[in-house]
């Protein structure tokens, strides 16, 4: 029994230094070696960091806060009438790419008053999107309003945008 083991040993030894030796065919190349990772963003002041992400807010905030109106239009959200869809839809929305966006623009070197301002903010801007497109109660959907509310006015008197 020991002699079939070391026999059968011995033939997957050969077998894999032959195939070590083999030369690989013309028509087949290398995998290419996968992208180097991309140098992290160059280092800015703390006034470069600021203006970024105030910049974020103040192209976006307009956007967002139409669409806030638009949704207080309706007295209660009917999950059923299409016109309060489509209202909740576009806020969901732009609260979300407002959210990616400030958050994307945050780095190391942006002002700690902004930065915690931001992320509360963009607390805010997560529960509200996340009662409206989950269909919450209109007191759930007042309670986050509510929270959003609190939260919005740190990042736009930072920033200088009037609210």
């Amino acid at each position: 029994m020991l002699a079939a083991i070391a026999s059968v040993i011995a033939i997957v030894a050969f077998s894999n230094a032959g195939s070590a030796s083999r030369s690989v065919p013309a028509d087949r190349q290398p995998v290419a070696q996968p992208p180097v990772a991309q140098a992290p963003p160059p280092v800015s002041s703390p006034e470069d960091a600021k203006a970024a992400t105030c910049d974020v807010l103040r192209t976006q905030y307009p956007t967002v806060a139409s669409a806030v109106n638009d949704v207080e239009q309706f007295n209660k959200l009917s999950w059923s009438d299409p016109n309060s869809i489509r209202t909740v839809n576009t806020l969901v929305a732009t609260m979300s790419k407002l959210t990616s966006d400030l958050e994307n623009s945050l780095v190391a070197s942006t002002p700690e008053e902004l930065r915690t301002a931001v992320l509360n903010y963009v607390a805010g801007l997560r529960a509200v999107t996340i009662s409206q497109r989950d269909h919450a109660s209109n007191e759930e959907i007042n309670g986050t309003g509510l929270f959003y509310n609190r939260v919005l006015s740190a990042p736009l008197r930072i920033c200088g945008i009037p609210g």
